[in-house]
Order: C-alpha cells, then structure tokens, then sequence
C-alpha cells in the first residue's frame, strides 16, 4: 500500500475514534485480503475503512448518497454518480452486499464483519437470507444464548420480606418527642433578661475578682452594687 494509503486511513481511523474505548476492530488480516488489494483507487479503500466503523454490530451500514456525503469522508465533495461508481466497485469486490429494505433505502451488508455483536439484534432493516440474513441470524442466537448464561449464573440477591410474626427490628435510633411530651419539669429552662442578667453579672464578676488588684476588686465591687441596685429597681417598678 502507498505511503498516502497507509497516512489516509489512519487519519480516518484516529478521526472516528479518537481517544476513545474502540468499538470496532479491524484485523491486519484485511492487509493481505485479494478483494481489498483488488481496489484500484486509495478512495474506495479508505470509503471501505469508513463502512467497517459506520456499522452496527451486525455489519450493516446506510448505503444513502446523503448519508456517504455527511458520515464519510471518501464521499464527501463527489457526486452522485461518482459515490454510486465508488459504492459499485466495493460491491464488485465482494466487500460489501448491497441491497434495499422494504421503504426503498439503500443498504449495505458487510460479509466476514468478524465483530462480536453487543446488541441483541441490528440497528438496521437486515437483508435477505441470500445477502447474509442466516449470518446475521446465527449470531443473535449466540448472542441471545449468551446473555442468557450471564444471567443463569447471575449470583441470587436476597430479599427481605415481613410477616405478621417476622417484623423489623425497631431502629435504635431515638424518637425524637414533641415538646407537648416532654414534662415541664425537664424542659431547659429560659431566663429572663432580668434573672440572666444577675446570675451571669454575679458569675463573671467572682472570676474576674480572681486575677484583678486590690484596686481592681474595689472597683468592681462598687460596679456590681450598683448593677444589683439598677435590677432592684426594675423589678420593683415592675
């Protein structure tokens, strides 16, 4: 294969899936295949590289002049009669089976695809059995048996059920009571600005007497009488 082949197709091939996980695989094999060496042209290689990631997991693939145009870009800029005479030499080739579904589009069954199918059936209208339905067939059976196995030997979950005899075990975690239920006795008790006010001036003043001065501690005696007698005084204009 030319050099320009070769720098084409990976360009192609690095465009469609870039960093991503492959969900095509492309054997070397298709190197030394007689059909695809038999192409005289680098553009029907590089459309026939381009069909292989375009397909669903069966091998089937739009054979549209719209959809070539947009998806392809061995198609892109060329007309439609140059797209069919492309298209006609893969099929020539027996690299591609062409054939309409029953609403008239065109499409394309790739023989010898070699992908395992991830989906239970084609994304596609299929073919005919001539074209390649048994193929196609065969391998939703194995599919289809496949999935069946995963889930034969799926491991059992366990589920929990609760009779009149078997109930839950209640939570530990504490309910919580509404404030009607709690008896006044044990409920935190909230002061009044006037009976807060005496206990915390009474409170903070004995620490504070602990590191003041002789001084200091007159002072602040003098302070807290006069803040004893301005409480006194409220509560008895009250």
């Amino acid at each position: 294969m030319p050099k320009s082949e070769t720098s084409a197709c990976r360009q192609v091939l690095y465009w469609r899936t870039g960093s991503q996980m492959p969900n095509r695989i492309v054997r070397d094999s298709l190197l030394d295949s007689e059909r695809y060496l038999g192409l005289t042209h680098h553009v029907e290689r590089v459309l026939f590289f381009e069909l292989l990631l375009l397909a669903d997991d069966y091998g089937i693939v739009p054979l549209g002049n719209a959809f070539l145009t947009r998806r392809t870009t061995a198609c892109s800029g060329l007309s439609p009669e140059q797209t069919i005479k492309v298209v006609m030499a893969l099929t020539d080739a027996d690299l591609i089976r062409a054939y309409h579904s029953d609403s008239g589009s065109r499409f394309a069954y790739i023989p010898r695809f070699g992908n395992s199918p991830r989906a239970l059936k084609p994304k596609w209208p299929m073919p005919s059995d001539s074209i390649g339905g048994n193929e196609i067939k065969d391998l939703q059976r194995k599919r289809m048996a496949g999935a069946y196995h995963l889930r034969a030997n799926a491991p059992e979950t366990e589920t929990e059920t609760e009779t009149e005899t078997e109930k839950k075990a209640p939570s530990a975690r504490p309910k919580r009571a509404f404030k009607s239920e709690i008896p006044k006795s044990d409920r935190p008790v909230k002061y009044s600005s006037t009976t807060e006010s005496r206990e915390y001036l009474a409170t903070q003043a004995y620490l504070a007497e602990q590191t003041m001065t002789d001084d200091q501690r007159e002072s602040a005696g003098a302070a807290r009488l006069a803040a004893l007698e301005r409480i006194n005084k409220g509560r008895a204009k009250a």
